[in-house]
């Protein structure tokens, strides 16, 4: 119900001057999103709205909700892949293409006999970790020393990189990929 209604409503929206809304396929996914034309070339500069859901069947999907300013990702994002067995989910603000500030991150893998869950949330600055990380990673909770064990602070970037990894690709252009570390 909840996409229906936001699907009628993007049927409604209209474009800024000198833009265009695009509504249609856009790689293998269902898009909305606002572009600047661009003459000389075909590749067009995204600037405003974006959203995009990708349908695999079976209950898997994905989706991308968020802004563009002049080709690069800007202001709140959110990214969502649910599969069979892996789900994430990332939130996070962009500052000129980079992720800057609050991101709050999930990770569930089911498997035959176990189950791993991570969620948890952290503040990025110029793609560093900086400050506390709040949270749960693999069913345990995240000590406040946790930049003490190595093994745990590889962990954590493992997951973060990968979740960002697949989430960031959902809505490919305008952004510089983060090197986390801690």
């Amino acid at each position: 119900m909840k996409q229906l209604i936001s699907d009628i409503f993007d049927c409604f929206k209209t474009a800024p001057e000198g833009h265009k809304i695009f509504r249609g396929i856009y790689h293998e996914g269902k898009a909305v999103y606002t572009y600047i034309p661009s003459e000389e070339d075909e590749r067009h500069i995204f600037d405003g709205d974006f959203k995009i859901r990708y349908q695999y069947g079976g209950g898997k999907y994905a989706e991308a909700n968020g802004a563009y300013k002049n080709d690069m990702k800007q202001g709140h994002w959110e990214f969502l892949r649910h599969g069979f067995t892996t789900s994430r989910s990332l939130s996070a603000d962009f500052v000129d293409g980079q992720m800057e500030g609050t991101l709050n991150c999930m990770y569930l893998k089911k498997g035959i006999n176990k189950e791993n869950y991570s969620k948890f949330q952290l503040t990025v600055h110029e793609g560093k970790i900086t400050g506390e990380v709040k949270g749960i990673l693999d069913d345990e909770e995240i000590p406040a020393d946790f930049r003490e064990d190595p093994n745990l602070v590889n962990k954590l970037e493992i997951i973060l990189d990968e979740v960002v990894s697949v989430l960031l690709s959902l809505a490919p252009r305008g952004h510089i990929r983060p090197v986390f570390s801690c």
